[in-house]
């Protein structure tokens, strides 16, 4: 009876530890599966964490462009500002065309500046997190582009008006100075033949075979080519070297004198060049 009583005992306890193993294994296999839901779902915060952290950068790095170029956009336009103010990037065609190339690079800054902010603006809609400072800022770099565009705009106005008005300039510079020109031609040209005359030293054979005389001794062709041209102004001596010559053309007598030497009539000095060539621009002397 003991024997049975022992026996159904250690059948009791042996059952009784069977059921608590079951139900601890049980639990251990909940706490897996708990700790691995966590894990999961750790996980996916972290890549979500990550993801955000990355898209962010990815503003931020836009942002940072944006401001950049704004401030090279302003850099420049100031500079072209003052040159174009000051006439020194205008003043020939090469700095004009200079200029012209620093503008449209700029309008061109502008234009990659506004695809980056459409750019910034979609992600920033799409994203899930909250950055309402970041589009507080991106409000603030589209007023800077929108300021800066319209400042490039006039600058351009500026540029071609003032570059018009140089262009206009230098075209009357131009023809003024061709008008001038002219005019000191013509005016040089009238006083070279002011003060141009010609004169013929020779035997009366030789004006008479040049055609310049008849037999009769008078001047038939003053305008003869075989004349010696000389400008008044620089030659006041007509050499005669003969003993016998005779002036056939017209000039006041008060108006130069014979030189000799011995009894060589050696030059004819011009005392007064105006009175001188006033009758005659031509002179013409027989020598023997």
């Amino acid at each position: 009876m003991k024997k049975f009583s022992l026996i159904a005992l250690i059948a009791m306890v042996c059952i009784l530890g069977t059921t608590s193993c079951m139900k601890l294994k049980k639990a251990n296999e909940a706490l897996m599966l708990q700790k691995d839901s966590l894990e999961m779902v750790i996980a996916s915060q972290k890549t979500v964490i990550e993801g955000d952290k990355q898209e962010i950068d990815e503003f931020i790095g836009l942002v940072f462009e944006i401001q950049q170029t704004i401030d090279v956009i302003k850099e420049k336009e100031t500079a072209i500002t003052a040159a174009t103010m000051e006439n020194s990037g205008i003043r020939n065609a090469e700095a004009r065309d200079n200029l012209k190339r620093d503008v449209a690079e700029l309008t061109q800054m502008v234009k990659d500046s506004k695809v980056k902010l459409n750019r910034l603006n979609a992600q920033i809609s799409n994203y899930k997190g909250e950055v309402t400072n970041l589009k507080t800022l991106v409000s603030d770099l589209e007023s800077q582009i929108t300021r800066r565009d319209k400042e490039i705009n006039d600058l351009s106005v500026l540029v071609d008006k003032q570059t018009a008005t140089i262009v206009s300039l230098e075209k009357d510079k131009a023809e003024q100075a061709t008008v001038i020109s002219s005019l000191e031609q013509e005016v040089k040209s009238k006083t070279d033949a002011i003060n141009t005359a010609w004169y013929k030293v020779a035997t009366k054979k030789e004006l008479m075979a040049a055609g310049i005389i008849n037999r009769k001794r008078v001047i038939i062709n003053p305008s003869n080519e075989s004349y010696n041209r000389i400008d008044i102004r620089e030659v006041s001596e007509i050499p005669i070297a003969s003993k016998d010559f005779t002036i056939l053309s017209v000039h006041p007598s008060s108006s130069y004198e014979i030189v000799y030497n011995e009894n060589i009539a050696e030059k004819l000095v011009i005392v007064n060049a105006a009175d001188f060539w006033s009758v005659a621009k031509r002179l013409t002397i027989i020598v023997k």
